[in-house]
């Protein structure tokens, strides 16, 4: 086996060299063919046998190797075998008609740089990096690869299958690529699938041969054998079925297609699936498509104006061209409302949240829409709409009724911003003209001249009576209404040679300025005029943008890519493109919770885009002011505390967000650890001064627990609600009496300090835990005697817990694992690994079949107890999440971070997942074709398109 084969063009033979050469000294072992050889059909194998045994596939990019017929038939046969692949742009493609030739296994991954203008070593060390990234199971892939392509060249000999330690170690390769690439191939599990069934028929065999007669036996198993075949053989099928939609569907997602990705995995969901078991696999495909951001709703009401429009053009000219596009969209103040325009002249008012639409306006032959505006009040139950006509008009959102118009422009007119009190509106056009006019009366308030182009975007201070004019060929300008002056705050002048269209906007205190130039966009300090940070990743010239609140996150359009894409505002970095329309973009917006997008296209719709992961239901804005490090519900799970750097435990309503209570004053520094009784009665927090506070939230009353001579890291409370335990930096671990408020024996003391202890669910919390450094260890309480310590974790334990029956610990530790334990044995019997830094918390959940864990890596996870597999990932948070806790119902949990929110997460079943995404996500058809390209039931019975 060799760790990569090499596809290349016979014409970049010279980069291809060096670049090998690089490889091999680095110890890297190379197939590639250096001989013009003909395509020969002994030659072909060779070549096929190099990739079957290659870990990775690397493809060198240059317009010669997009046309090489070797390079495509070496592709395909690298695709048929899910090899991973690693694209490397070495010379750029001269056309669009190169780049559409891509093979999509080709054109769907991250490029690696090796352009004569980019740094050798620099992309040669990536290069490495990712070659030796995950290396243990690429290389088990490749093994099992060439072990199931030699056993289907041979006929499917049962001689060539695997048995077993060799099975057994095929079984993780295949459990491990359920989360990892490359993907396992239909043939490698064809191949694990038969090895089963072989090992269990033998295993049958030998059973029945002890117990009966030779001769019974050969007629029992002559007919058993034949109808377990054939049962078998279906319930393979249905399962090679079931996990090849799970993995396309992972591979759309990863391919940014959310729409084909939610698609092909509710194909397992389209009936109630009863109390049929659904593999992990696909329930973690399920939850990863369907909490994705991604699309909600498709609001298609403009396709019959559209599709009119166009009739009667064709009608009078059958040659004639139109554009066709949803060309305008806008959010209400409020975010309730959705307006948009197209280029028929048509506009319609939308219910945001549900897709309904409410009303068409009055009909008027304004032409296209190019750009709509709500008053920024939403008493004033008005919007600016501005056209190809050169006409303004303000409406009445209530009756849909043109209430007044601005006529002063004359042409095309794209621009159009309220300013901040609503009372005047300005637009700009082709005219080369900014007019600022009274919204109520239409009548002129100023006008002032554009040098360069037509005005394409406008945006109004949000403290001051100043405009940005986004203008072709100029720079941003800033206008000073009052005084009639501007300024271009940027001696930069963007290359706008091809650009159709631009955009420029205020963030949200009006101290910076992000602007489009082209294919970037650039990050404005508007008082010095120095650029902040570049924004580059669109391909085509960039149409429209927006900031979302708290200028946290900003979206793009460009004109020819049909997507749009998510930037950090902080950092200038791509956080996420969202694909699904099948058109030319047109215009963006954002709703004033920052939490959707909608946009308009040429497809003839609008969409609207969940920005955050789906599983994410509130983030609450009042109470703790500064990081969060433990939180815990109210047993009726209306509630919960929450404590942190702030010295203030607070007392917060889930339903709403208010701040219930609130105890201030007990606590000077920080408070690390709180929980409720199990009455819902008591708070009961530690922090640094090294006692524990009983807080009665009825009453208000107030007891300490004192006797702890550091920070009280930790605590937990019995069962019945009758005893506490604490742990410290003190390193010891006490017992006290609740009722009386006195300690029970003598502490007990550890070599390091303490970070879990935790009662043992039974009525008697007959045992407790603690997590001491890297050890855990497990104590009967009554004696006060160890019984057992679980070995295994190589940093500090952060946090234990039992299951239901205490007959199994989960923990999370420093080393970045969760591990399941046998209470009664000590034994480990599963390590999950997937955090990318220190887990903070675990906890069983959904009847002891899930552990949900947090980490410092910013990430929630649940994990299957059975399997340990991750089944569901929860992102969102931007710094450590401390802890996160199952509601007591165990559909929701409640997380808070470092980064000073506290948020609230669906916590679905399976079932109730996929009930879930059909109500909260855009799920369309599979095309035909896409039903025979991933071997649906339905595709026989589909009509070819």
């Amino acid at each position: 086996m060799t760790d990569a084969f090499v596809s290349y063009s016979r014409k970049d033979k010279a980069f291809t060299r060096k670049l090998v050469s690089g490889l091999q000294q680095s110890g890297k072992s190379i197939w590639i063919d250096w001989e013009n050889i003909p395509l020969t059909a002994d030659w072909m194998k060779e070549i096929e046998a190099g990739i079957e045994a290659a870990d990775n596939f690397i493809f060198i990019i240059t317009p010669d190797s997009v046309k090489s017929e070797v390079c495509l038939r070496e592709i395909q046969y690298a695709d048929k075998h899910n090899k991973r692949f690693v694209p490397i742009l070495h010379k750029e493609l001269e056309d669009t008609e190169q780049n559409r030739n891509l093979h999509p296994s080709i054109s769907s991954h991250n490029w690696i740089f090796f352009r004569d203008e980019d740094p050798f070593e620099e992309a040669e060390r990536s290069l490495i990096s990712i070659l030796e990234t995950d290396l243990d199971y690429v290389k088990a892939h490749t093994r099992l690869l060439t072990r199931a392509v030699e056993w289907d060249n041979k006929g499917r000999d049962n001689s060539f299958l695997l048995r077993g330690n060799e099975l057994q170690e095929a079984l993780v390769t295949i459990e491990r690529g359920a989360t990892r690439e490359p993907e396992i191939t239909r043939l490698q599990e064809e191949y694990i699938s038969s090895s089963q069934a072989a090992e269990r028929l033998r295993r049958t065999i030998r059973i029945l041969m002890g117990v009966v007669t030779i001769a019974f036996v050969s007629a029992v198993v002559a007919a058993g054998v034949a109808i377990w075949q054939f049962t078998e053989a279906e319930r393979q099928r249905e399962i090679v079925q079931e996990l090849s939609l799970a993995a396309n569907s992972r591979v759309a997602l990863l391919n940014d297609n959310r729409d084909l990705a939610i698609s092909l995995i509710m194909n397992l969901f389209e009936e109630e699936v009863g109390n049929a078991e659904v593999r992990i696999e696909s329930e973690f495909a399920l939850a990863n498509a369907a909490y994705s951001p991604g699309t909600t709703l498709v609001y298609d009401g403009h396709r019959e104006s559209l599709d009119g429009y166009l009739a009667e053009i064709l009608a009078a000219d059958p040659e004639a061209t139109a554009e066709i596009a949803v060309s305008a969209v806008a959010v209400s103040p409020d975010g309730q409302l959705v307006l948009s325009g197209d280029t028929a002249g048509q506009l319609q008012l939308w219910e945001r949240e549900t897709g309904t639409l409410i009303r068409t306006f009055e009909e008027t032959e304004m032409g296209r829409i190019n750009n709509i505006v709500f008053a920024p009040d939403p008493g004033q139950n008005i919007a600016v709409s501005v056209s190809v006509d050169g006409i303004a008009r303000v409406w009445d959102t209530e009756t849909g009724q043109e209430l007044r118009r601005f006529e002063q422009h004359g042409d095309n007119i794209q621009a159009v911003t309220f300013s901040t009190d609503g009372q005047w509106v300005v637009t700009g056009g082709d005219d080369l003209r900014v007019y600022v006019w009274d919204v109520n009366t239409a009548e002129l308030v100023n006008a002032f001249v554009t040098v360069n182009g037509p005005v394409v975007d406008l945006d109004y201070h949000p403290h001051a009576n100043i405009v940005l004019i986004m203008a072709l060929n100029t720079p941003p300008t800033l206008w000073n209404v009052d005084t009639n002056g501007s300024r271009a705050f940027s001696s930069y002048l963007p290359s706008l040679d091809n650009l159709r269209d631009g955009a420029a906007v205020f963030n949200s205190d009006g101290t910076r300025v992000l602007s489009s130039s082209a294919v970037e966009m650039r990050y404005w300090n508007l008082e010095t005029g120095e650029l902040i940070f570049e924004m580059t990743g669109h391909g085509s010239n960039i149409n429209d943008i927006a900031i979302g609140p708290n200028d946290e996150f900003a979206i793009s359009s460009a004109w020819r890519e049909n997507s749009i894409r998510m930037w950090d505002m902080r950092t200038g970095v791509e956080l996420a493109l969202f694909n699904g329309h099948d058109g030319v973009m047109e215009r963006v917006d954002i709703t004033p919770s920052g939490l959707y997008a909608l946009s308009a296209s040429a497809d003839k719709t609008l969409r609207v885009w969940e920005l955050t992961n789906g599983a994410l239901i509130r983030i609450y804005d009042d109470g703790p002011t500064d990081d969060i490090f433990d939180v815990d519900y109210h047993p009726s799970g209306e509630s919960v505390v929450t404590v942190g750097v702030d010295p203030i435990i607070y007392h917060i309503d889930l339903t709403t967000g208010e701040i219930l209570d609130r105890l201030e004053g007990e606590f000077t520094e920080r408070v690390w650890t709180v929980q409720f009784d199990p009455s819902g009665e008591h708070v009961f927090a530690g922090g640094n001064e090294g006692f524990v506070v009983m807080w009665n939230i009825e009453t208000g009353a107030v007891r300490r627990f004192t006797g702890h001579e550091d920070d009280v890291t930790t605590l937990d409370i019995s069962p019945d609600g009758s005893l506490l335990l604490t742990g410290s930096n003190d390193r010891t671990v006490r017992l006290w009496d609740i009722a009386t408020g006195d300690p029970i024996g003598e502490p007990f003391t550890f070599g390091d300090s303490l970070r879990s202890v935790v009662f043992s669910p039974d009525a008697m919390a007959d045992m407790f835990v603690v997590g001491a450094g890297s050890q855990i260890l497990l104590y009967d309480r009554a004696e006060g005697t160890l019984i057992r310590e679980f070995v295994g974790h190589t940093n500090r334990v952060n946090t234990l817990a039992f299951n239901t029956d205490a007959t199994r610990l989960a923990s999370g530790g420093g080393d970045g694992s969760v591990r399941i334990w046998n209470v009664n044995t000590g034994d480990s019997i599963h390590v999950m690994r997937g955090h990318q830094s220190q887990v903070r918390s675990v906890q069983f959940g959904q009847n002891d079949r899930r552990i949900l864990s947090s980490s410092a890596d910013t990430t929630l996870r649940l994990w299957d107890v059975r399997t340990g597999l991750e089944v569901r990932r929860f992102e969102g948070h931007a710094d450590w999440v401390n802890q996160a806790v199952l509601s007591p119902d165990g559909r929701r949990a409640v997380s808070g971070a470092w980064d000073e929110t506290l948020r609230t997460w669906f916590i679905h079943d399976v079932r109730s997942l996929a009930g879930w995404t059909r109500e909260n996500r855009y799920v369309r058809d599979l095309t035909c074709e896409e039903s025979r390209i991933y071997l649906l039931q339905n595709a026989a019975a589909c009509e070819a398109p």
